[in-house]
């Protein structure tokens, strides 16, 4: 075996492969998207582009989930002799900064890259490669986007590399995820290809199938009478093209319809709207609950029906439990002891495979109660020795999987200890899962994608085997056939292997050059020998730039998830992530700034806290503002127009406090850059709290106090009422303080501290 060799090279030899150093030179050339099936080595292409890069600059790399970060840098620190680093978000943002600069290459999952990018902690002008694994992720409002708009803008010689098993199944989108990632090629391999042929092993797909049970085909009646009525309906209404045979898809499109209508009604919202959105809703949970019957059984319908009874908050989920076929169905599976025959199939299938030798197997399942269903049945064959692996995320009575114990399970069913992963979508995308034998799916995948993934966890080192259990006449044939169809139709997007990507011009996305024009990329490189070497510019020459002055903005931790964070960044402004007690954006010490959506204010209205709020900012603040975003303050939520009305009328009439409409999250940044410019205008020191002559005797007293260490206007009241003065307070020493009802000792040091301290200035 011919080994990789490079002076940056450490630990075990790494196989060179022909089609990896190929793809490897492809992505020198130029910005690249590699598409490669799960299995074939994507890491090991990084990391031989990683080491022509690291000879002109640092080198960031990017996996969606921590595990799959945690398993990149595992697999660079042992083969890279630099300094590599992971950063997570179980590493604070304080101990994130040195680490930014000593490592040379960075690991690190997308979300922490970009709010370390807004809050200024990092620049990527002297990173000579940014990889983004998973690459088909970077659409829409995803991390990824924004950060290949940043690294494009900065850097002084960009060089972008995308890994995916598969960026998708149509032009559009593959076009879509290639532009958002500032990528100019596709470099595409699979087991058709020449160079890849000698490394891998056949697989053979099964397509097994089983009929629907006679109880389930009872309920998938039921369900269906009630879908009908209720897509009826809405085809009445003029949301749906036919009344019968409707798909998610359609559902889903039918909501958008509605949303469409309720802007357009303003904010008199005709009951019949309301009415319709609740019927919307119902059909796409009669469209869910037919698929749990169809693909899994009347058990997981049962299940799904009981947690839709505890949770039974929404005006539809009430509406669908009283309607008279939803109640028979129930009724018709709580009677049913019918098992799904694809149990029965897939134990046949796993003891046909465990027979014949293989060590390992893995079973698809796409709900975690079927997945923990199936490791129950299985445990009971003999030589069977299943484990479940599923994600995190919490369900009703399902606590989910730490990534210690993910992690363990994995080591464990590579150990052997386990010869059977049961896994959900978790084991899909990118973990250094074992190869196996045998890939079983429970169930179809319309996702090209995800069959890809799937797929690619067998014939590594040896043949493979995929199994396919479908019921007949129900959703797994639609699923079936739609994964087939994409696949097919990627299939021929990449005819030669090759496709280049023609981006818009840098004024069309919105951006300049950074400092001048790059050196020319390479054409015609075939060998990694060839890998243009150009020096980035020098820090002298970076230096001798004059740097804008920096603008700084405090904005409350909580406001990161709105993209407003996002849209200030991009605006040049460095985002200082706090705790505000009151309020979203703090411009100055005058000037406080709280951010609600439609849905946000009306939420506030209805659970109470919206004047509590609105009072807070006045009192903290001697110029507060309210900016009130989106166009759907009226049909967010069924209130009464009359009753929104009143609310801004008070906020504005009563309380002072201006509101400002924004159509969206650029414009509220935009608003806050305007708010900003103002305050920078304005000169002499900002005032923490409003002049003395605006407030009454007893608010000049709780603003006295509020500007103690951490006295709230809470505390500030029960002192006021403990100690009766402001004089008795200041008085007071450290003990006595601490008879008072939320201060401790440590809040009482403080609070002596600065009364007793000496001005320095």
């Amino acid at each position: 075996m011919k080994s990789l060799a490079h002076p940056l090279l450490q630990g075990p030899p790494l196989e060179e492969r022909t089609y990896q150093r190929n793809v490897a030179a492809a992505c020198l050339r130029e910005s690249t998207l590699a598409v490669l099936p799960t299995g074939l080595g994507k890491t090991v292409i990084a990391l031989q582009v990683m080491l022509e890069r690291l000879e002109m600059g640092r080198v960031l790399m990017m996996a969606p989930t921590r595990p799959l970060a945690e398993q990149h840098a595992d697999f660079l620190a042992r083969s890279l002799d630099v300094q590599v680093e992971l950063l997570t978000g179980s590493v604070s943002p304080a101990k994130r900064e040195p680490l930014w600069q000593a490592a040379q290459v960075v690991v690190a999952t997308p979300q922490v890259v970009e709010k370390d990018l807004i809050r200024g902690a990092v620049k990527l002008a002297d990173f000579a490669l940014v990889v983004f694994d998973e690459a088909h992720r970077a659409v829409g409002n995803y991390a990824y986007v924004f950060i290949a708009e940043r690294y494009d803008e900065t850097a002084r010689q960009p060089l972008v590399l995308g890994m995916t098993a598969s960026p998708g199944s149509t032009r559009a989108a593959v076009v879509e995820v290639c532009t958002n990632l500032r990528i100019t090629a596709i470099e595409k391999r699979d087991d058709g290809d020449p160079d890849v042929a000698p490394y891998i092993q056949p697989v053979q797909t099964r397509w097994v199938k089983v009929p629907l049970p006679a109880s389930a085909a009872r309920i998938r009646k039921d369900l269906r009478k009630l879908q009908d009525r209720l897509c009826g309906q809405l085809h009445l209404a003029g949301l749906l093209t036919r009344p019968r045979k409707v798909s998610t898809t359609m559902l889903l499109e039918a909501g958008r319809k509605l949303q469409a209508r309720l802007r357009a009604a303003g904010r008199d919202v005709p009951r019949q709207i309301y009415n319709l959105i609740s019927v919307q809703a119902m059909a796409l949970k009669v469209a869910h609950a037919l698929l749990t019957v169809e693909t899994q059984g009347p058990t997981q319908f049962l299940d799904y029906a009981a947690r839709m009874r505890k949770s039974s908050k929404s005006r539809a989920t009430k509406w669908l439990l009283q309607k008279p076929e939803w109640k028979q169905a129930v009724i018709d599976a709580a009677r049913s002891s019918d098992e799904h025959p694809k149990l029965e199939r897939l134990d046949e299938l796993v003891a046909q495979e465990l027979a014949a030798g293989a060590e390992r197997i893995i079973v698809f399942a796409e709900i975690r109660n079927t997945a923990s269903l199936i490791v129950e049945r299985l445990s009971k064959l003999p030589a069977a020795r299943p484990v479940r692996f599923v994600g995190q995320g919490s369900r009703e009575g399902d606590p989910g999987m730490t990534q210690k114990v993910q992690k363990a399970t994995l080591e464990q069913f590579r150990a052997g200890d386990y010869n059977i992963l049961v896994a959900t979508s978790v084991g899909e995308e990118g973990l250094d899962i074992p190869a196996t034998e045998a890939v079983i799916f429970y169930e179809p995948v319309p996702s090209a994608i995800r069959l890809i993934q799937r797929r690619g966890r067998t014939g590594r080192d040896r043949p493979g085997k995929v199994y396919v259990l479908i019921t007949t006449d129900t959703r797994d044939e639609a699923a079936y056939w739609s994964s087939r169809s994409k696949e097919m139709q990627m299939q021929s997007l990449f005819g030669g292997g090759r496709m280049e990507i023609k981006l818009p011009s840098r004024a069309e996305l919105g951006g300049e050059s950074p400092g001048g024009d790059a050196p020319p990329v390479a054409r015609g490189q075939t060998r990694l020998e060839d890998a243009p070497r150009a020096p980035l510019q020098s820090d002298a020459t970076a230096e001798a730039t004059p740097a804008a002055e920096e603008v700084r903005l405090q904005v409350d931790h909580r406001e990161f998830p709105s993209g407003v964070a996002r849209e200030l960044a991009q605006r040049g402004v460095t985002v200082a992530p706090t705790q505000l007690p009151v309020g979203d954006y703090l411009i100055d010490g005058r000037v406080g700034v709280e951010r609600k959506t439609g849905a946000d204010f009306v939420g506030s209205m209805l659970d109470g806290s919206l004047f509590r709020q609105v009072k807070a900012l006045k009192q903290q603040f001697r110029r507060p503002l309210l900016i009130l975003e989106g166009d759907d303050l009226y049909t967010a939520r069924r209130v009464e127009p009359k009753a929104i009305r009143g609310a801004l009328a008070s906020i504005t009439g009563d309380f002072g406090v201006p509101i400002l409409p924004s159509a969206d999250t650029a414009e509220t940044a935009d608003l806050l850059m305007a708010l900003l410019e103002r305050s920078r205008r304005e000169p002499g020191p900002a005032q923490l709290r409003p002049a003395a002559g605006e407030l009454s005797p007893e608010e000049q007293q709780r603003h006295i106090l509020e500007g103690l260490p951490g006295v709230s206007a809470v505390l500030a009241q029960r002192l006021l009422h403990h100690f009766r003065s402001v004089a008795a307070i200041f008085a007071a020493d450290a003990e006595v303080l601490r008879a008072v009802e939320g201060i401790g000792a440590l809040k009482a040091a403080a609070i002596r501290d600065a009364i007793e301290r000496k001005w320095e200035p």
